[in-house]
């Protein structure tokens, strides 16, 4: 038996439509609390998100590049794609989509033009970009200066002597297993994982969980960004959900070393690897001033909400004294 058969075998697309709860949405509702619940499971598109998930893709499914991702060969003021997105809706090419309904959607861009100079004006600017984004809506659309960034950060992190060895190929002692999906319950409440990394020694018994991170500030400064996303919640849910799974298979001998974040920055292109010793730690845990939330603490609360359907936050009655509130 090798570690990949303790995966959840389902595809990318699978995962993330699935209802258990994943890091992303316990650090949602940390950030969002109680007014933010509808928003936990919507998608988000921001730029840092996108190029971590190109560099994802390259390091560890390259084979798959080209059928999530297209390069633009044509280019669209960031103004105005939100006009782009709206008119991809009618599933038109440009020159079919009534000259109206461009208008209705553009109604707010360029208020002051007129109605054939603002017609000319977005035709002569999004026309071709939005024709080839029809073409490619089952990818997501990218620039070449985008891709030609990520790329600067793969390479960097092939080329690094502290992480290089990270991207090698299994052994028969070695396994090096990429983008790896778990899933399982704490309490008999659903959650998932899916680990960028994960390697297998089985000389050592030992398992090595391992999470690739890109920003634009330099790698030395990432406890900063530990701390504003919550990454204690993925390092620990991911290293509880993983030997809840091996605690009943062949790799119960096994050892989960520190769970570890592989930084790389665009901007500075010098990987390095940061451990988080406390990964093991069950309640909440204060590093110097900062508190760091239990993930099963915030998970229990969270189901609470969802599976009741409150409409207030715990804690609040009918009839509330104001002095117990006030800090």
């Amino acid at each position: 038996m090798r570690f990949k058969d303790l995966c959840w075998n389902v595809d990318e697309c699978s995962y993330r439509k699935d209802a258990s709860y994943s890091y992303s949405i316990l650090s949602k509702y940390l950030k969002l609390g109680f007014e933010g619940l509808s928003q936990l499971r919507k998608n988000e598109e921001t730029q840092s998100l996108i190029e971590g998930s190109i560099v994802d893709c390259l390091m560890t499914d390259a084979d798959n590049f080209d059928n999530i991702f297209y390069i633009a060969k044509h280019k669209c003021p960031d103004s105005l794609i939100p006009i782009v997105e709206i008119l991809l809706s009618t599933g038109q090419y440009y020159d079919a989509i009534p000259e109206s309904s461009i208008l209705t959607v553009a109604k707010n861009w360029q208020s002051n033009y007129k109605d054939e100079t603002k017609l000319k004006k977005l035709n002569d600017t999004i026309s071709e970009y939005y024709n080839e984004r029809l073409e490619h809506l089952n990818h997501r659309c990218i620039t070449q200066g985008m891709f030609d960034s990520c790329m600067a950060s793969v390479m960097a992190l092939k080329n690094s002597k502290v992480t290089s060895e990270y991207f090698t190929s299994s052994t028969e002692d070695r396994e090096v297993l990429y983008q790896c999906k778990f899933k399982g319950r704490y309490n008999n409440i659903p959650i998932r994982c899916m680990a960028d990394i994960i390697i297998v020694d089985y000389k050592a018994k030992t398992i090595q969980i391992s999470d690739l991170k890109t920003s634009s500030r330099p790698e030395y400064s990432f406890y900063d960004s530990f701390v504003k996303w919550n990454y204690d919640i993925q390092a620990r849910l991911y290293t509880a959900l993983i030997s809840s799974i091996i605690a009943n298979s062949e790799f119960k001998e096994f050892t989960i070393l520190p769970f570890q974040f592989i930084v790389v920055s665009k901007n500075t292109l010098n990987p390095c690897i940061w451990v988080y010793d406390k990964c093991f730690d069950k309640g909440n845990i204060v590093i110097n001033t900062t508190t760091f939330v239990d993930w099963r603490n915030i998970l229990t609360e969270l189901n609470g909400y969802e599976s009741s359907n409150t409409t207030v936050p715990k804690g609040i009655k009918d009839i509330n004294i104001l002095s117990e509130f006030i800090k």
